[in-house]
């Protein structure tokens, strides 16, 4: 692997990570809605609203997670990779 194509494939997977832990967010902020409305209202379909989709958030939330761990475990893989020297550069050095 040269080095260009090191970089690029080190910046896809990190601006995939950060995209769905971003996402991550969203869904974290929308379950606080939920129970900020459930708090006001404190009646039968808050409570209702905030159980389903709080247990749907929770799925969306696992599998962005797994592939978010799964995106920084490949970040620690190409940090590891031993990168080719760029033969261009080395013939130009001589």
């Amino acid at each position: 692997m040269d080095k260009l194509e090191h970089k690029d494939n080190l910046n896809t997977v990190t601006y995939g990570a950060i995209l769905e832990n971003k996402m991550l967010y969203e869904y974290l902020a929308k379950i606080d809605q939920y129970v900020m409305k459930y708090k006001q209202n404190n009646d039968h379909n808050s409570a209702v609203a905030l159980a389903t989709e709080t247990a749907r958030l929770i799925d969306y939330m696992t599998y962005l997670s797994d592939n978010t761990l799964s995106k920084l475990l490949e970040i620690q893989d190409l940090n590891n990779i031993e990168i080719e020297e760029d033969t261009a550069h080395a013939k130009n050095d001589d």
